[in-house]
């Protein structure tokens, strides 16, 4: 009887840590996928919407931000192979003196109230 005690113990403690590593790999497959593909809109959509006309010297690219935003959020969309429904994304523009992008910090609140933030440093210029 004593070591069917110990044995029912072991099983349940194998079980739980079973369930927990299962759920805890989901997770981080969820967090990695949604930056990874947060990574890879911001790049596309920081190419698809600098503005050709705006073009003033060689080696100089102008981003406007509201072209950013929709890109984004359609890319993103588009993109996403996890289950999410944002509830919030918020845009920060880093801008240089003349007043062109340098960087966009996005952050993205999901139904489950978890951020996700990824900072862009794009060269379009190359």
């Amino acid at each position: 009887m004593k070591g069917l005690i110990y044995a029912f113990l072991i099983m349940f403690v194998g079980f739980y840590m079973t369930v927990w590593t299962c759920y805890y790999y989901v997770q981080d497959y969820r967090y990695k996928a949604i930056v990874l593909t947060m990574t890879e809109s911001a790049k596309v959509s920081s190419v698809n919407s600098y503005d050709k006309s705006v073009r003033v010297s060689r080696g100089k690219a102008e981003i406007t931000e509201k072209s950013f935003k929709e890109k984004f959020e359609k890319t993103f969309k588009e993109n996403s192979n996890v289950n999410l429904k944002p509830k919030e994304i918020n845009y920060s523009f880093l801008k240089d003196g003349n007043g062109g992008i340098k960087a966009v910090k996005v952050k993205l609140i999901d139904d489950r109230n978890k951020e996700y933030k990824v900072t862009l440093v794009s060269n379009i210029a190359e």
